[in-house]
């Protein structure tokens, strides 16, 4: 009898289990490593996120010293680095890096460079911090890296375009308070130039309110086209830019409503449609409109079909609570009709003097002169005699107001407070509805006992070299008449308290300004000029006309690490 051998699988098993041992340690060392792997990746995301959060918060920061003209846009340097070195990087000494309180391994500094003296070609024009770059544009950049253990981590860069801009009253053709009866302008006009509607008092929605009821042949545009050769030569040429490659003028013009509705009708429209080749620009700037639009020129989805803007039409209102409207009792935390009225505490220079009762300048209505300085008041007497100054005999240091009726020429410099009522008023006949005027003065209407204080403007009012040379500020406690005859020319700047009504087919070169506005049916002209704004100076004190600076932002990008 055979006997079989048994087989003996100890060995096979010993060598199955030490494979196993091997892939499990294998799958162990994978598995450990691809934690360690993936743990360094997320480290590395947080550090990179951490970097551009630092990155973000140089830029920042560096806005906010910016913003309101009161800084240099730097955080985290030394303020007695000596630009002259050049530009710091992280291995300057000048570096001071800024922490975030969350997150103190990261380190931040940034810096702001302002175009127009940075030496740089930063538009690509090929002139150096001249021309556009002169309109408060800044370049900021960042420095963000995390530092752990001494080590660093992490390391990013990033580069901010913004523009500084003064919005205040006098950079509008037209700019508008809380209004009134449901309306801050109602209707037809043509403005040149941009509109800022405040709007306070109005139903924001509210479909039977139009804060800016245009019809008939209404407009807003961006250009000076229908503008007489005759005031286009008293005023300065427009600023230029470029579209599509072709060099045009440009009123940089915006329209602003806060509050309320825009109304569209008939054949009314803001901006145009772009024209190549005619070397004006068509499309306004911006339109910043929150509440909407009606008219019969809107469609059925709300959508206005008469609006032309580089920014379309459905951006709503951008400046939040930045500007309210200047009242004589408040001017940007500022008592104006205080600040107005202050005198000089001179016997020999400045503003001494109140004018009591109505002042009245009428052509055919005889010579007048009054001295805020002296108090001296001289009516219809000859240049030259009993007290009525010739040109050469008028005290430059002096405040006056002097009209010479022989050949309609008032002369007004610095401030005039008027406790009463101004008239600037065309005589009869044809040839006494025009006054002539030269200097930079102010007149201001008030009453210092009730309600009062109205302007009445009814003869051109015409100069020369306007506004650098000659300008004239009218302001108004109450109401304010504007061209009650056909074909009234205006130059200056006009505010009203209460409320301005536009007559006729007058045409106004400067800005208006009021709580509403009622420009009646023969579709008067406003032209703004760009460089009114920069010519009120403190001999004037014109209502608003303080800086409101406001940075907007137009470009962002990152850069590499340096």
């Amino acid at each position: 009898m055979m006997t079989r051998a048994r087989g003996n699988n100890e060995g096979m098993a010993l060598l199955v289990a030490a494979i196993f041992l091997i892939l499990i340690g294998m799958l162990a060392t994978w598995v450990t490593a691809r934690v360690m792997d993936n743990s360094r990746h997320v480290d590395k995301y947080v550090d990179y996120h951490g970097a551009f959060e630092g990155m973000e918060a140089g830029l920042a920061e560096a806005a906010a010293e910016l913003d309101g003209g009161g800084g240099d846009g730097v955080v985290g340097i030394n303020p007695a680095y000596n630009w002259v070195n050049g530009y710091p990087a992280w291995d300057n000494a000048a570096v001071a890096a800024l922490q975030m309180t969350t997150q103190p391994e990261v380190q931040y500094f940034a810096y702001s460079l302002n175009w127009a003296t940075d030496g740089i070609d930063n538009n690509g024009d090929g002139a150096i911090d001249t021309g556009a770059e002169q309109n408060g544009y800044y370049s900021t950049y960042s420095f963000a890296r995390v530092v752990r253990g001494g080590t660093e981590t992490a390391r990013r860069m990033g580069e901010r375009v913004v523009q500084e801009v003064n919005v205040n009253v006098w950079r509008n053709a037209i700019f508008a308070g809380s209004g009134q009866a449901g309306n801050l302008i109602n209707g037809n006009v043509a403005i040149h130039g941009s509109v800022h509607l405040l709007g306070d008092d109005l139903a924001a929605g509210d479909m039977a309110i139009a804060s800016l009821d245009m019809g008939g042949t209404s407009l807003i545009h961006n250009n000076y086209t229908g503008l007489t050769a005759d005031l286009a030569g008293r005023v300065p040429a427009l600023p230029t830019t470029y579209v599509n490659g072709e060099l045009v003028s440009t009123l940089n013009a915006t329209l602003r409503v806060k509050n309320g509705m825009v109304g569209l009708s008939g054949n009314s429209e803001i901006g145009a449609v772009n024209v190549a080749g005619n070397g004006t620009k068509e499309l306004m700037d911006g339109i910043y409109v929150s509440d909407g639009w009606t008219g019969t020129t809107v469609d059925a989805n709300g959508d206005p079909t008469s609006v032309y803007s580089d920014n379309g039409w459905d951006n709503g209102y951008d400046l939040a609570d930045t500007l309210s409207f200047p009242t004589y009792a408040n001017d940007g935390s500022q008592d104006h009709l205080a600040y107005y009225l202050t005198t000089s505490g001179s016997a020999t220079s400045g503003l001494n003097y109140v004018y009591n009762g109505n002042l009245t300048i009428k052509p055919s209505g005889g010579n007048f002169y009054w001295d805020a300085t002296t108090n001296t008041t001289v009516v219809n007497q000859a240049l030259g005699s009993n007290g009525m100054p010739t040109v050469a005999q008028l005290d430059p240091n002096h405040f006056y107001i002097w009209f010479d009726d022989a050949t309609d020429t008032m002369r007004v410099n610095g401030r005039i407070p008027v406790n009463g009522n101004i008239n600037l008023i065309a005589g009869n006949g044809a040839g006494n509805r025009l006054i002539n005027y030269l200097g930079k003065g102010s007149l201001l209407a008030y009453s210092a006992v009730a309600t009062g204080g109205d302007v009445t403007i009814s003869a051109s009012l015409k100069t020369t070299n306007f506004p650098a040379t000659n300008l004239l500020g009218v302001q108004a406690q109450d109401m304010m008449s504007i061209g009650t005859d056909a074909q009234m020319e205006m130059m200056g700047g006009f505010y009203a308290q209460t409320g301005v009504s536009v007559n006729k087919q007058t045409t106004i070169v400067g800005t208006i300004a009021g709580d509403y506005f009622d420009m009646g049916t023969n579709v008067p002209s406003i032209y703004y000029v760009p460089e009114l704004a920069n010519q009120w100076t403190e001999n004037m004190r014109m209502i608003g006309a303080g800086s409101v600076l406001v940075l907007f932002p137009l470009s962002w990008r990152e850069l590499a690490i340096v």
